[in-house]
C-alpha cells in the first residue's frame, strides 16, 4: 500500500519499470522523479519525466517525505542491482512499499511484505507468503500454502504448486514449474522452462 502523503521516487527505466509505471498509473499515482544508471538508455516519452543519476538519490531526498520505489528487475546474479538497492533503501529509512498490479487475483489473507512487486496477471492462492523485495512477475501463477524468502525472483509464466518453500535470493526463470512439496535452497538459479521438483 501507497502512502499518498509522500512523494514517490521511482528507481530504473528498463522494462521493468515500465511495468511498475503501469501499476502506479492504474491507481492514479504518479512519480515525482525517476533515478537512473548513467549506463541506462531511457525512454523519456514514455516516463514522462526528467531523468537524474542515481548516485544523487540517498543524499539530496528525505525518507521521511519519499517512497522509494525499486523499478529494476533481476538478473540471476544472486547481489543484484535490485537488492542493493533494496537494502541500500531499507538501511537509509526510506518507505518501500509492496506493489500489486490491479489485474493480479490475490487471496485474501495472502501475506505480501515491503518491496515485493506482483505484476500483471499474476495469480496467488490462499496461504502463501510473500517475503520483501520479491517479484512474481507477469502471469505467475503460485498455489496454496507457498513460501517465498526474500529477494526471490520469478520469471513470467512460472507454475509453482502447492506446499513450496522458495530459498531466499533464488531466481526461478520465466516458463518454469516447481512441483508440489518441493523445498528450493536458498540462492537457487533455474533457466527459463525448468522442471523444478
Amino acid at each position: 500500500m501507497i502512502n499518498e502523503e509522500r512523494k514517490i521516487i521511482l528507481l530504473g527505466s528498463g522494462g521493468h519499470a515500465k511495468g511498475i509505471l503501469e501499476i502506479l498509473r492504474a491507481q492514479k499515482l504518479f512519480p515525482s522523479a525517476i533515478f537512473i544508471n548513467k549506463k541506462d538508455l531511457y525512454d523519456e516519452n514514455y516516463f514522462q519525466l526528467k531523468p537524474y543519476y542515481r548516485d544523487s538519490i540517498w543524499q539530496s531526498y528525505n525518507p521521511d517525505q519519499y517512497t522509494i520505489i525499486i523499478g529494476v528487475g533481476r538478473t540471476h546474479q544472486q547481489d543484484s542491482i535490485r537488492n542493493n538497492l533494496f537494502k541500500i533503501a531499507k538501511n537509509k529509512k526510506f518507505y518501500i512499499p509492496a506493489l500489486c498490479h490491479s489485474s493480479a487475483k490475490i487471496a485474501e489473507g495472502v501475506k505480501i511484505y515491503s518491496g515485493s512487486q506482483i505484476m500483471m496477471g499474476a495469480c496467488i492462492q490462499p496461504g502463501v507468503r510473500v517475503h520483501s523485495n520479491v517479484v512474481i512477475n507477469t502471469s505467475a501463477s503460485i498455489d496454496h500454502d507457498v513460501v517465498i524468502r526474500k529477494n526471490v525472483f520469478i520469471g513470467p509464466g512460472v507454475i509453482i504448486c502447492g506446499n513450496v518453500e522458495i530459498g531466499e535470493n533464488s531466481y526461478i526463470g520465466a516458463g518454469s514449474v516447481v512441483v508440489p512439496n518441493t523445498k528450493i535452497p536458498c540462492n537457487s538459479f533455474f533457466k527459463a522452462q525448468s522442471l523444478i521438483k
